[in-house]
């Protein structure tokens, strides 16, 4: 698959700071209803790779 700039910005400039971290269900790419990973850093290069 070829990269896709345009899709990796508008995808992290659609996002905050609650919403990267697991608290929005909007965004399923990182909801979580875990009080703990709501807490740890989760956004990983795997996680990125998964949008583009």
């Amino acid at each position: 698959m070829e990269p896709q700039p345009e899709a990796f910005v508008a995808f992290f400039a659609r996002q905050s700071n609650n919403s990267v971290n697991g608290c929005d269900p909007a965004e399923p790419l990182f909801h979580t209803d875990s009080d703990w990973e709501r807490t740890s850093q989760r956004l990983t290069h795997e996680a990125i790779a998964t949008v583009l």
